[in-house]
């Protein structure tokens, strides 16, 4: 009885002696208003017992404002809700920042240590054959190579654990830690269909490259066609026209008429032109789909109103 009653009023003392660590040993604040309420409503909750509404108070202090103080108590509320995995990594985290000679460090150390041998360990492992570029992750948490195949600490309860790789479906499975060590193998899912995403062999590159060159045949044909017709037209000015080719007011005006439309015609077709060279670089240079230019329909002709070029996909 006498050995119980001294444990609860070491207990206490340390847990003054945490909550009384000056400011001055604090990180550079951020919000040091806010995280002192937030610090004050979070030790209420946890002198109560409501550790679920506690331990996110203290945690959002500490975002607010780094304190050795608010730290420890996380870490004392995180043991209290179970999750000794993260209280231990807190407590190890202040072991590292108190400097060697501080009073408080062998409390902290002894709390890491007693938590230590109580963490189960997890470990996660990927089947042969699994994609070199998969990505594994641990409750929404990429789990690095190194990770992989190690046992690793983690809090009891549910996690999930996900497996994911470009042309593979997303493959998650739920894992419960409720006993020392754990072993889980994962992997890849079912093979996606080819080309089921707009991003897979081609994309959209191909039919912009058609889309491209396609108005820049149009545009060539309707160069040419407008250089017929303006050729057309000057041959309409011989008959005023002499041998020499001096011509009267009506001979000059449709030759001037025919040379503008001659002008048109040859910036169209070379506007049309750079087009076309364009649109068969754009649909040369993306990635190859099966089917390529068979899947895609396109004409270039002359319609009532000019020149018509139709693209469908």
């Amino acid at each position: 009885m006498a050995a119980s009653k001294l444990s609860v009023r070491l207990s206490c003392a340390l847990l003054a002696a945490a909550s009384s660590m000056p400011l001055s040993a604090r990180a550079q604040s951020k919000d040091p208003a806010a995280a002192e309420a937030l610090f004050q409503q979070g030790k209420e909750a946890l002198d109560r017992g409501d550790y679920d509404t506690a331990c996110p108070k203290l945690e959002a202090s500490l975002k607010a404002e780094a304190a050795p103080g608010t730290l420890f108590f996380l870490a004392d509320c995180e043991e209290k809700q179970g999750r000794i995995a993260t209280a231990w990594a807190h407590f190890k985290e202040l072991e590292q920042k108190l400097p060697a000679d501080d009073s408080r460090r062998p409390t902290v150390v002894q709390r890491a240590a007693a938590l230590q041998s109580r963490i189960p360990k997890l470990t996660v492992k990927v089947a042969s054959g699994t994609p070199a570029n998969a990505v594994v992750t641990r409750d929404g948490i990429e789990m690095g190579a190194a990770s992989l195949g190690s046992p690793t600490p983690i809090d009891p309860g549910e996690h999930t654990i996900a497996i994911e790789a470009p042309g593979h479906a997303r493959n998650e499975s739920k894992v419960v830690i409720d006993r020392p060590s754990t072993e889980i193998t994962v992997s890849v899912g079912e093979r996606t269909a080819t080309g089921a995403t707009p991003a897979g062999k081609g994309g959209a590159q191909v039919p912009v490259g058609i889309t491209i060159g396609s108005i820049g045949v149009a545009a060539m044909v309707s160069g040419v066609i407008v250089g017929v017709v303006g050729k057309s037209n000057y041959d309409d000015s011989d008959p005023f026209c002499d041998e020499d080719d001096f011509c009267g007011p009506e001979g000059i005006t449709i030759r001037e008429d025919a040379r503008t439309m001659g002008t048109a015609a040859t910036v169209v077709f070379a506007i049309g032109a750079a087009a076309t060279a364009t649109g068969i670089i754009v649909w040369l240079t993306a990635p190859k789909d099966e089917g390529g230019l068979a899947s895609t329909n396109w004409r270039v002709g002359v319609g009532p109103s000019g020149i018509v070029a139709r693209t469908s996909w």
